[in-house]
């Protein structure tokens, strides 16, 4: 702690008199935000009023659009005429406003800038106006954004659903202020270690991107053989062995990329990559278990039945390959016999075929349970291990080959023939367990990778609350007291100029209450002494 500098006290109890100018830096002040606002007030909604949103005009900024302490502009999605924007004057927004959000997510600030004007707002941001001749406004925003200010917030928090808070909670909340010379060189400190984890933050937001791209370049590579090609050169003799696969009775039509094609529902070559001389393509059904089929699963199963036949949905397949089996309804058994053939047993790989394409593989406890009809079940034969033909499906190559065969708008999906027909490059069983452990290593790599960059991100969230919980408990920069001490001049500590303030407040006329119907809304607060809540 630097000198001239005290403990900071960090709950409203302690924030009282004596005690509480005890417990402040050198020469700070605090005091409730009403007494530092000239106005804190709110929105409402046009459409209250008549009005209607337009695709242009004035800005009408939500709690949405508040992003990293700024109106994000890109994002507003409302506007109002000018006419709804006179109609609601109490909530015009004006540069150097600060937005607190104060319903649903609460807490969420902003800085309105004369980049964001004209604009308006709704009854869920808070407008704190006025502040500026003795705070200077990021200051505000960023001490409202702390840890400081966030705890007063949550203990007045209430509703059910939403949470809210009043603007008689706003105006309650304690500020902690020094002399503007030191609140600017807080800003100015803060907003140079920010920007630092800031750039950190944004190049960890990028890591999951790159590992999902390593992630399909591995499942690419792995389905192609090249991620096994000094493998087959110290193994030349491994070839797979068709016996091992179903073949349709026709004739068969052998390819130079090496792949069998089947005379019925033939497979274009040019779709897909080149195959080393030991593997083969076939058709997804080729490579099943005799006697079963690919076949997607319940159509309508009903209710809950909570004693039933559990059933795997869409939404229980995970995008990381496996179920959330903790999810999953249930069925009366009469429904899932009539669809007995799509019944589950551990080791079957499940593709959905409507919106998306994720795979998974069947675990085991959940054997004799059933899919609906947004996936389809493949039983491998012993020509193919689940976790290759699993991999296999997930990778680039059959995953384009199915979107290319998507039809419906509304509703992208793929005919069962098409999932049928996928054509997978079948290497030698030998050759798919090494492919499968390489796939698993280099997955782990990955995500260990992920688990550290989540670790970090964490961190950096907790950084920035440290760098504010700092700047607030006056240790960030030297004390406008000790500055003053050190270089022999006077200066002016923040409680005179809360005196000042408070004298000045005094001789303001109370101000008159707007007019109904001119934006005054419901839930306008009464008039203090010091400030207006409207």
């Amino acid at each position: 702690m630097k000198s001239g500098a005290r403990k900071q006290a960090l709950t409203p109890a302690l924030s009282q008199g004596a005690r509480e100018r005890s417990e402040l830096p050198d020469a700070w002040a605090a005091a409730n935000l009403a007494e530092l606002a000239t106005r804190i007030t709110k929105g409402s909604t046009p459409t209250s009023y008549g009005f209607k949103f337009e695709d242009r005009g004035v800005r009408f900024v939500k709690v949405e659009n508040i992003r990293d302490g700024s109106v994000d502009q890109k994002s507003i999605k409302h506007h109002i005429s000018q006419a709804a924007h006179e109609n609601q004057r109490r909530s015009m927004l004006e540069a150097g406003d600060i937005l607190i959000s104060i319903a649903g997510t609460i807490g969420a600030t902003c800085l309105v800038t004369c980049n964001d004007v004209p604009a308006n707002t709704n009854q869920a941001l808070a407008i704190i106006r006025g502040t500026q001749s003795h705070l200077t406004p990021q200051f505000l925003r960023y001490q409202l954004s702390s840890a400081l200010a966030e705890k007063q917030i949550d203990a007045q928090a209430r509703g059910g659903g939403m949470n809210n808070i009043s603007l008689k909670d706003v105006g309650a909340i304690r500020v902690l202020f020094p002399p503007l010379a030191e609140q600017q060189r807080i800003v100015a400190q803060v907003e140079v270690l920010l920007a630092h984890v800031n750039a950190a933050r944004e190049r960890l937001a990028k890591v999951p991107a790159i590992l999902k791209r390593f992630r399909q370049s591995v499942l690419a590579a792995a389905c192609s053989g090249r991620l096994t090609e000094e493998w087959r050169e110290s193994h030349p003799d491994v070839r797979t062995d068709p016996r091992a696969c179903r073949k349709p009775a026709s004739t068969r039509q052998r390819g130079r990329r090496g792949a069998n094609l089947s005379l019925e529902g033939e497979l274009p070559l040019d779709e897909m990559p080149e195959l080393p001389s030991s593997w083969e393509y076939y058709r997804a059904d080729e490579v099943a278990e005799p006697g079963t089929v690919i076949t997607y699963g319940i159509v309508l199963p009903g209710p809950e039945f909570p004693d039933g036949v559990p059933y795997v949905r869409q939404q229980d397949v995970l995008e990381d390959g496996t179920l959330n089996v903790n999810e999953l309804r249930h069925t009366k058994l009469d429904i899932a016999q009539k669809h007995s053939r799509s019944s589950l047993k551990a080791g079957d790989v499940l593709l959905c075929i409507i919106r998306n394409l994720r795979v998974a593989t069947v675990p085991t406890g959940i054997e004799g349970a059933n899919i609906t009809q947004g996936m389809v079940r493949i039983r491998p034969a012993t020509s193919i291990t689940t976790e290759y033909l699993a991999a296999y499906l997930a990778c680039v190559h059959a995953q384009s080959w199915l979107k290319d065969r998507y039809f419906g708008m509304d509703m992208p999906r793929v005919n069962v023939e098409d999932a049928r027909a996928v054509p997978i490059a079948l290497p030698p069983l030998a050759e798919q367990h090494e492919i499968v452990r390489r796939i698993d290593a280099l997955f782990k790599l990955a995500d260990a990778i992920e688990q550290r960059i989540a670790a970090s991100t964490m961190r950096a969230e907790k950084l920035t609350q440290a760098i504010l919980a700092k700047a607030f408990r006056g240790e960030l920069v030297p004390t406008e007291a000790e500055l003053a001490r050190r270089e022999g001049r006077d200066y002016e500590p923040a409680s005179v100029l809360l005196d000042r303030i408070r004298v000045e407040r005094t001789r303001e006329p109370s101000p008159r209450p707007s007019p109904r119907g001119r934006g005054s809304g419901a839930g306008a607060a009464r008039a203090t002494p010091h400030s207006r809540q409207t």
